[in-house]
């Protein structure tokens, strides 16, 4: 029996931004699961952004779930100079696969993060239509679109999907609205493998997104927060230490290369803030999402502007205020009944300040029980999910190709 030849789209394991690989790790032992259960042998590649070479969790991946994985790059300029060389090849790119899922690398399918990535994003789906095999969208955020020319093109390559999962109601409303169906489940991330460690008394998770620090890419507020972010974060801090807890700070992008995104360098900084403070601790410098979501673990309280770094946590068994720049947080967390994100871009300093404490002091009980729940209801629904892998691997070696 040959082996079910699956392409990853824009899943990107060697990625410094560790959300984009915790779902490229979590998809991949989702389907390894899914192949066990159907009892047929896949072949995996993901495609897409380049993958940063000086990063090892490709090969963590593959020595953990006993999977070869390979990796193809795409480059819209290529693509378009090859073409304007009469140079076809590139049209073909997804004819030797069985099946293509697209994960979008999480911020999906939208055009509010520019034009160029929706062309790039909307190309490939349509090479992949042009296959005739079967396009799966996975578990992604649908939407807004500012353009109805990026609308229409978008609602007509969803409508040629062979299955759409939506990871939240917002998204899942957004494609009913365009006349579409969607499976509904949660983000792949919640299933990213994890080593539980013993929890540390007292200690408190702080996420800081560099990005957010440095004002966005433009430097100038571009996200449009309506509070001061690095004022925020220091007087989180401070309050958290007054009240004798140890306060971890947590980097989940780890790009060197690019300063204004880099968590970890912001880590660093805030430490020389504190730097005569034991109680203020520099988490290790992660090779993976794996290795985070194992140090966030032990933590008894976590906050961060990271969505997947509040996934992780959560997810973890931790009780998690996830601190929103973007509606995709409450879409995603909202879908599992966990109400306790805050947003940064409608509440100024002050009051987000004081609604974190209040969630901490007086509500961290509920936050705990909603916690349970919302795993359990992950579990659920990304179980669903799993079910429909497993058919889809079942029919295609029943298949007349096999």
């Amino acid at each position: 029996m040959k082996p079910i030849k699956i392409c990853l789209a824009w899943h990107n394991l060697n990625s410094t931004n560790y959300g984009v690989s915790a779902l490229a790790v979590a998809q991949v032992a989702l389907l390894v699961e899914s192949a066990r259960r159907s009892n047929v042998t896949i072949e995996l590649e993901t495609f897409g952004t380049p993958f940063v070479n000086e990063l090892s969790i490709r090969k963590e991946v593959e020595q953990r779930f006993a999977v070869k994985l390979t990796h193809k790059d795409f480059s819209l300029k290529k693509f378009i100079i090859n073409l304007t060389k009469l140079d076809f090849s590139e049209l073909r790119l997804f004819d030797k696969y069985d099946i293509v899922m697209d994960i979008g690398e999480g911020d999906s399918f939208t055009d509010i993060y520019g034009i160029k990535r929706f062309i790039t994003f909307s190309i490939t789906k349509y090479l992949a239509l042009r296959t005739k095999k079967k396009l799966i969208l996975s578990p992604q955020t649908i939407g807004p679109f500012n353009s109805r020319i990026s609308y229409n093109i978008a609602r007509y390559l969803i409508s040629k999907c062979d299955s759409v999962f939506s990871r939240d109601y917002k998204s899942t409303q957004f494609i009913h609205d365009m006349g579409l169906n969607c499976e509904e489940v949660s983000d792949v991330a919640f299933t990213l493998p994890y080593d539980s460690l013993p929890k540390i008394n007292n200690s408190i998770g702080i996420n800081i997104s560099g990005l957010l620090w440095n004002g966005g890419y433009t430097g100038d507020n571009q996200f449009g927060l309506t509070v001061d972010y690095r004022l925020f974060v220091k007087e989180i801090i401070e309050l958290f230490r007054a009240r004798g807890k140890e306060v971890h700070l947590i980097g989940h992008v780890i790009a060197d290369h690019l300063p204004v995104e880099d968590d970890y360098r912001v880590c660093n900084q805030i430490k020389d803030m504190f730097s005569v403070d034991n109680g203020v601790i520099v988490a290790p410098k992660f090779a993976s999402p794996i290795q985070a979501k194992t140090y966030i673990s032990q933590l008894t309280f976590f906050t961060g502007s990271r969505m997947h770094a509040t996934i992780a946590a959560l997810s973890a068994g931790v009780v998690t205020v996830p601190i929103a720049y973007s509606r995709k947080f409450s879409g995603v967390f909202g879908s599992l009944d966990y109400y306790f994100t805050l947003d940064a871009y409608e509440l100024d300093t002050k009051s987000l300040v004081r609604k974190l404490f209040e969630y901490y002091d007086n509500n961290f009980e509920e936050m705990q029980s909603a916690m349970i729940n919302a795993r359990i209801k992950a579990n659920q629904r990304n179980e669903k999910y799993v079910v429909y892998l497993q058919e889809l691997l079942s029919y295609e070696k029943n298949s007349s190709s096999y």
